[in-house]
């Protein structure tokens, strides 16, 4: 019989904090330095043993979406997950976003020490603004997490930026994957509080190295170090 090995059981917890993994999320965030094939063979080892189901949908460009089974959801609760709602479908309006998300957790995390708390898991009466997720240092500092792919209106970021005021983070880090996304944000920020801190990265920056943190300050370079 095949056994679980604490790398799958990050895997399992993963997708179930996320609700779906791709195969690209695999291959970053848990086999960075292997081959394509041997993430494949331990994905097709989980779904031989019920745990993870991987189906293609063509409305998602025909990518493999993995998404944990009734036993695997079974499986990760015995792993004392932060509890996190499993929906039955995944939406298509929010798909790309999440899916850059789980990218950036990945990123951060091999940048970070810290533990990642997604936004499923945070309670909503303690945040005036639920970011998309929170990086916790061992010191207790936190770095809430934004992932911006499309803009809003103005009045209504100006509105959220207003609401962090409240809220006890170290920073609020925005993360675009654009230009265009990049120079909208910057001038929202340069017209945010001025007490509560902001960052802005675009994803390009980020997923290559280290690149410094712009602010409505002075650059961070917030990436070369591994806590807070």
């Amino acid at each position: 019989m095949r056994t679980i090995s604490s790398r799958d059981e990050e895997l399992l917890k993963c997708c179930y904090e996320h609700n779906f993994l791709l195969f690209d999320h695999v291959a970053e965030g848990f086999f960075e330095g292997k081959t394509y094939q041997s993430g494949w063979n331990r994905i097709r080892d989980l779904r031989e043993l019920g745990l993870i189901s991987c189906d293609t949908n063509a409305a998602l460009g025909q990518r493999k979406v993995l998404r944990l089974t009734k036993e695997g959801e079974k499986y990760v609760q015995h792993l004392n997950p932060m509890p996190v709602r499993q929906r039955k479908t995944l939406s298509l309006a929010t798909f790309e976003h999440d899916a850059l998300l789980l990218s950036v957790r990945h990123r951060l995390m091999k940048l970070w020490d810290g533990r990642w708390i997604p936004e499923g898991a945070l309670k909503k009466q303690d945040f005036v603004e639920v970011p998309d997720g929170i990086v916790v240092f061992s010191s207790g500092k936190r770095i809430a997490v934004e992932v911006e792919r499309t803009p809003k209106g103005k009045a209504r970021f100006m509105s959220l930026l207003d609401r962090w005021r409240t809220i006890d983070v170290l920073m609020v880090l925005y993360v675009v994957d654009s230009p265009k996304m990049f120079s909208i944000l910057k001038s929202y920020l340069l017209e945010g509080p001025t007490d509560v801190a902001f960052g802005l990265v675009l994803w390009k920056d980020l997923k290559a190295g280290t690149p410094v943190v712009w602010t409505p300050g002075e650059p961070i370079d917030l990436f070369s170090v591994r806590t807070l």
